[in-house]
């Protein structure tokens, strides 16, 4: 991690540090996690009994009028309260202008049964994020890639340590092609944008926000066992169901707040999505041969007959345009809608 500060009167301010008083870089290296289901469960059970109240977060009523009449009686200070004001002050002045600049190499999830033999080896490679908050906000995020590669009835050569398997496993998984089941073609499966503008700029767009995201096309090779398995490894964190469902509500509220802010304050927000529905490969009767190297030639990379599944790309935007009628000028916002590159 690397925090720089700058003054404004710097003579390089202008030029070596682009305007910016504060920059924050953090480099974030190669991670190897082992999922196992049996230690998550019980680290997460263990979580739960040390860190909740079983009686329920709700002080009794009584505590509760002794709190408030507590709080009647030893008013604030009127020092504190200038100290406070102080401290805000200074932190808004030091928060003007922030780039916080976040590079993540890549992390391997092998996913593993409860005796450690591995499933599937989910791969994230090269993500990163940048924030930036001047006058204006800029917020950019990309996901370099990701792979799921099938792991089943690999044997490591070397049974000195689990450390030692693991490698070993990632490595065979990742030298054979046919054992991806999920894997992007392209550099990036992700590519997010958010910016707002200030009216009284002379760049001003005509919109006060816009979002770009483009979603890279997935292909998903659907061999029946190894995604079998997946998903029975996923349905035993059952008892995780109450902290998926939070998030999920925590996210969908987030999301209705977003929208009814964006609509109902008459701000105009540009977007422009492109969003790539996977492309789902099923071989014939769900297997791939993993031994057989006859057809290595072939562009078929699983060297037997398949069905080839395109639901399409899905594209989104708008345009703000104005028109005059009436008597007087009306903001339009024109939405298009395509679907294409569907097949079979």
């Amino acid at each position: 991690v690397k925090y720089h500060r700058c003054q404004a009167d710097h003579p390089e301010f202008t030029t070596t540090y682009e305007s910016i008083g504060q920059t924050v870089d953090v480099d974030i290296s190669y991670l190897d996690l082992m999922v196992v289901r049996k230690t998550i469960l019980t680290t997460y059970d263990y979580i739960l009994k040390t860190f909740t109240d079983d009686e329920g977060v709700q002080k009794p009523a009584a505590l509760r009028e002794s709190s408030a009449k507590d709080s009647k009686q030893s008013p604030k200070p009127e020092a504190d309260k200038d100290v406070s004001d102080n401290v805000s002050t200074l932190i808004q002045e030091a928060l003007d202008t922030i780039r916080v600049d976040v590079r993540f190499k890549g992390t391997d999830f092998s996913l593993c049964h409860d005796d450690g033999t591995p499933i599937a080896l989910l791969s994230v490679t090269a993500a990163s994020m940048r924030v930036l908050l001047t006058h204006q906000m800029l917020v950019e995020a990309t996901i370099g890639n990701i792979t799921l590669a099938d792991q089943l009835d690999l044997m490591p050569s070397d049974e000195s340590s689990a450390m030692s398997e693991t490698k070993q496993f990632n490595h065979q998984a990742q030298q054979d092609p046919r054992r991806l089941l999920l894997y992007i073609k392209g550099d990036e499966l992700a590519d997010f944008r958010y910016e707002t503008f200030d009216t009284s700029s002379p760049s001003y767009p005509g919109h006060n926000a816009t979002v770009k995201l483009r979603l890279g096309a997935a292909h998903l090779t659907f061999i029946e066992r190894p995604l079998c398995e997946l998903l029975l490894f996923g349905s035993r964190f059952s008892a995780m169901h109450g902290l998926f469902e939070a998030a999920r509500q925590a996210a969908a509220y987030g999301t209705t707040q977003l929208t009814e802010e964006m609509i109902g304050s008459g701000n105009k927000c540009h977007f422009d999505v492109v969003m790539s529905a996977p492309v789902i490969t099923f071989p014939r009767d769900g297997i791939v041969p993993y031994s057989s190297s006859s057809d290595a030639g072939n562009s078929n990379r699983l060297g037997v007959d398949v069905i080839v599944a395109q639901p399409g790309e899905l594209t989104i935007s708008n345009e703000f345009t104005t028109v005059h009628e009436v008597g007087r000028d009306w903001d339009v916002n024109h939405i298009s809608l395509a679907l294409q590159r569907i097949g079979l």
